[in-house]
């Protein structure tokens, strides 16, 4: 569920710059997105703190039906008091900000709306993952602070609970993950478990805390926090694990086409204008990747032509993927060569785009603990307060 929300969030963090209200149609635009924001944190605060927002750090989303149903209900009332709002009062700055505001609602709207809502996690990882990859990286400088992350992880139970409830809807209604890209899947589950509570990712935060906590204190933090993996967080992702073994996969659907399913193809529409911002038909899509990935082959071809391969296409792919040439010999040598690249890209932006992202960026190695199912590469945002890449 986090990553269908996180999309809208990022979004209205960029939208909540101050306002200067030059009619009082400004002020409604404005005071719908700052209770909008203030509900969201209420709602989804670890969602929210996250991404850098100034919410509450000890407690994990509401995923229950009833919070998902209220949230629904107060995503309507939002669209509903922006239809009352006179845009021809507006600046053109306001303008884009309502448009941009509206969108984010009537999408997110929808997507709790169809049943994909009940795939809450892909190949690369759901909130099993997220959970310990944000909470290592989240900052932290004081007592409360250890105090607010101790608070969080007792309540991860229930969080698991509701992860489970949602996935078991999705068996209901048929709405699972396609059976050909589960195998191996328990195992980035049982692979945040451990033996040592010493031994798990969400120790981590605790291997060593601030000169300015008292030691007596930070013993006491410490050995909580381990308390806490022993009796609430290794049982939870065991039991995680054997519900997706015993039932989640069983109920895993033949084919992969989300279209397959009932709705699916509505759901397939909607979610498509959803991650392209563009309103375009399936169809249409598929016939431009088509295209690419002729054009694509042609442009591959005049290389093997003109590099005097000897062998056929298939061959020279073979080539590519085998010959030690193209490899690194370690991580480490793979980390810089990426980092390299990717500052030499760096470079080259301001050619193509006038407005450049303020936050930075670092190059690092995906987690051993889903490295295999993921792709080669992938982004996670940043902090929107610039407390972390």
């Amino acid at each position: 569920m986090r990553r269908l929300l996180a999309a809208p969030t990022l979004l209205l963090l960029t939208l909540l710059a101050p306002f200067a209200y030059a009619n009082e149609n400004e002020q409604a635009l404005g005071q719908q997105m700052a209770a909008y924001w203030t509900a969201f944190r209420d709602t989804f605060p670890f969602t929210a703190t996250a991404f850098g927002a100034d919410a509450p750090r000890d407690r994990m989303d509401d995923l229950s039906s009833a919070a998902l149903a209220d949230w629904r209900m107060l995503l309507n009332e939002h669209i509903e008091a922006l239809a009352a709002i006179n845009q021809g009062t507006l600046s053109a700055s306001s303008k884009e900000q309502l448009k941009a505001f509206e969108w984010m609602l009537e999408n997110e709207g929808a997507l709790l709306d169809h049943n994909s809502r009940f795939l809450t996690f892909t190949t690369m990882g759901g909130w099993h993952t997220d959970l310990p990859e944000i909470v290592t990286v989240m900052p932290y400088q004081s007592e409360e602070d250890y105090r607010d992350l101790i608070k969080l992880l007792s309540s991860l139970g229930i969080y698991a609970q509701q992860n489970t409830e949602l996935l078991r809807q999705g068996i209901a209604t048929g709405y699972t993950q396609p059976c050909a890209t589960l195998d191996g899947y328990a195992d980035t589950i049982t692979s945040y478990t451990s033996e040592k509570a010493e031994d798990s990712a969400f120790a981590k935060p605790f291997e060593e805390l601030p000169d300015r906590i008292p030691a007596k204190v930070q013993k006491a933090l410490r050995d909580e926090a381990l308390k806490i993996i022993d009796n609430t967080i290794n049982p939870a992702y065991r039991q995680y694990e054997k519900f997706f073994r015993d039932e989640y996969m069983p109920a895993c659907r033949e084919h992969i086409g989300l279209s397959s399913l009932p709705q699916g193809l509505e759901a397939y529409e909607q979610l498509l204008g959803y991650y392209t911002s563009l309103n375009v038909q399936a169809a249409a899509v598929h016939d431009l990747g088509l295209s690419e990935v002729a054009r694509i082959r042609s442009d591959m071809q005049a290389i093997i032509e003109e590099v005097s391969f000897e062998g056929d296409f298939g061959a020279f792919l073979e080539f590519l993927r085998t010959d030690k040439q193209f490899y690194v010999t370690d991580e480490q040598a793979y980390l810089d060569r990426a980092s390299g690249i990717a500052k030499s890209i760096d470079g080259k932006l301001p050619q193509y785009f006038a407005r450049l992202p303020s936050n930075p960026y670092g190059v690092q190695a995906i987690p051993a603990a889903t490295a295999e199912r993921s792709a080669a590469g992938y982004y996670q945002p940043g902090a929107a307060d610039g407390t972390r890449a």
